[in-house]
């Protein structure tokens, strides 16, 4: 699954098993890809995309829930780039538009 799109939905594609499939569901790099298809063709995978907003919105929360429960347990963590206290809000907004980090720009309460 990628999240991000840009550089890293590429490298994706490159690391792709034979049969393979990536699931892109978001852009936060960018809104445009280059990609070389022959990634897909002579792996036999696929792209495919995904957006929770047109399904119903029971499977909205559905799909948090199933979510938050993996954060819990640990079976998931996702990569935090930056922390900031809710005060440097602008600052952090700055930093995940212009610094393009890896990982998350978070934003604590």
């Amino acid at each position: 699954m990628d999240g991000v799109d840009g550089e890293i939905l590429i490298a994706a594609l490159e690391a792709l098993a034979p049969g393979g499939n990536v699931t892109t569901l978001g852009y936060a790099a960018s809104t445009k890809s280059t990609i070389d298809v022959t990634n897909l063709i002579w792996k036999g995978a696929s792209l495919k995309s995904f957006l929770l907003f047109n399904n119903q919105p029971s499977a909205w929360t559905e799909a948090w829930e199933a979510i938050v429960n993996l954060l819990k347990s640990g079976q998931i963590n996702p990569i935090v780039a930056k922390s900031f206290p809710l005060e440097h809000a602008a600052e952090a907004i700055r930093c995940q538009v212009e610094g393009r980090p890896f990982g998350r720009v978070i934003i604590t309460i």
